[in-house]
């Protein structure tokens, strides 16, 4: 009974790792089918797969579609066409609401990739209409599958309204599109389309914190001040060597500083150092080396460095 009990909860602590392992990486959901030419003017979505088709017909996932992929035998009579991918969200009993479009993308016969920036949230429906020279024309995978399902329209809703759609079986739109978390909620795909996932305001690299530091020497503290390129988190220490191998550490709490702001912080002395000081003719200095650093959203840590001269109190 122990051993069973054992080896479930092992087999549970690993499901949850691997759970934990892929919830941050991009997935896929559509259909890598083959299409052929159809019958011309409708959008298309999938409502269901057969088990032929191993993607999800729904994003399983919230995240931003960054690449959408559709694959089709050449038209009769070959002509160029386009693809304009569509995102869906379930509104009512076969009605369905466009909420995300990309712009119409040229396509070729074979397998096609290509990038895009769409917001998707889990449950969504993917779907796309084709045209060629201005004119609807319809690409479809018949599948004689009964377990395939789409939903189709020759009447597609604009961005943010409504539609209801027909049912048909045995079909599959030739649509798949890959998925990226979007943790900070920026719009940004965070694999590959954006460099600071850890802040929305930044789609390059987070930035480092760049500080500069000055300070005023008193009789019991010395007193930073800290000005800071970009939002951070700063802690400020000072290390004052006292002779005979001893020194004196001073530490400032941390708090966080903003640009535009100056912050102040405090290093209070501690009774040895002031203990050292009164042993001092005011002719005579320690040096204080004070260290300020920054965290940033990404956990990069950069420092501002200065010394201040501190007088003798004898």
């Amino acid at each position: 009974m122990t051993k069973t009990f054992c080896v479930l909860t092992i087999s549970l602590v690993l499901a949850a790792i691997g759970l934990a392992s892929t919830a941050d990486a991009a997935v896929q959901f559509g259909s890598n089918c083959t299409g052929i030419e159809g019958e011309p003017g409708f959008t298309v979505l999938d409502l269901a797969h057969s088990s032929g088709e191993p993607l999800p017909v729904t994003a399983p996932i919230g995240g931003v579609i960054t690449q959408g992929k559709t694959t089709y035998e050449e038209v009769v009579p070959p002509r160029p066409i386009s693809v304009t991918l569509q995102v869906y969200r379930p509104a009512g009993a076969n009605q369905f609401t466009l909420v995300g479009q990309a712009p119409s993308t040229p396509v070729s016969p074979g397998a096609n990739a290509f990038a895009t920036r769409v917001p998707v949230q889990a449950g969504d429906h993917l779907g796309f209409s084709v045209q060629s020279s201005g004119e609807a024309v319809g690409l479809f995978c018949r599948t004689f599958d009964s377990g395939d399902l789409v939903a189709y329209t020759e009447d597609p809703p604009p961005l943010g309204g409504s539609a209801t759609f027909g049912t048909a079986d045995e079909f599959r739109a030739p649509l798949a599109a890959v998925i990226e978390p979007d943790a900070d909620n920026d719009g940004y795909g965070d694999e590959s389309q954006d460099g600071c996932p850890q802040s929305a305001a930044f789609q390059t690299a987070c930035p480092l914190v760049v500080l500069d530091s000055s300070a005023k020497a008193g009789k019991k503290a010395v007193t930073v001040s800290i000005a800071a390129s970009t939002e951070g988190s700063v802690a400020v220490k000072g290390v004052a060597r006292l002779g005979k191998g001893k020194k004196a550490t001073l530490k400032a709490k941390a708090k966080t500083v903003f640009p535009g702001k100056l912050a102040s912080f405090k290093l209070n002395f501690s009774a040895k150092l002031i203990k050292r000081l009164k042993e001092l003719e005011p002719s005579k200095k320690l040096t204080l080396k004070v260290t300020a650093s920054a965290t940033n959203v990404a956990g990069q840590v950069s420092k501002d460095k200065l010394k201040v001269k501190l007088k003798g109190q004898g």
